[in-house]
């Protein structure tokens, strides 16, 4: 299991999950891949609106208490719908991408290792193209009530 996030400016950090995810390790993902990105991308957190859907671990209590004292802006997610997050496509786009490199990965540190090096070679003008559809997803999924899109 991967955690990834991005940024308007491109790629943020990896972070490989070994042994499953709770709550208590989104959190810490958050304090080092997720502010670890900002600092990078030099993100003031209050510019920023962080995506993420309604899985429990998203939703824990003590992960929205660490985004609040953090003053991380949260897009208000609707139920059920992972139609928003941009990041799906892009997860997509980085297994096209490996799958591409027509290699057998006989591994799981070699994957781990394509991962890497895939996902840091991401164009911008994915992550712009993704961006850019933004405004449209919104709007389709408060037309669909939260429902299903072409999203």
């Amino acid at each position: 299991m991967v955690w990834g996030c991005m940024t308007s400016m491109g790629v943020g950090f990896l972070c490989k999950i070994d042994n499953g995810l709770d709550s208590d390790l989104y959190r810490q993902i958050l304090e080092d891949e997720m502010l670890g990105t900002l600092e990078y991308f030099q993100i003031d957190p209050d510019d920023a609106v962080f995506q993420h859907d309604n899985d429990p671990k998203h939703t824990a209590l003590g992960t929205k208490k660490w985004l609040s004292d953090h003053q991380i802006n949260v897009l208000t997610w609707p139920p059920q719908s992972p139609d928003l997050n941009p990041i799906e496509h892009l997860w997509s786009e980085l297994k096209r991408r490996i799958h591409q490199l027509g290699r057998k990965i006989s591994n799981i540190t070699e994957l781990w290792d394509k991962v890497q090096d895939v996902w840091n070679e991401i164009p911008q003008d994915v992550i712009d193209g993704l961006y850019n559809t933004m405004t449209q997803r919104i709007s389709d999924v408060i037309k669909a009530k939260g429902g299903f899109t072409r999203w």
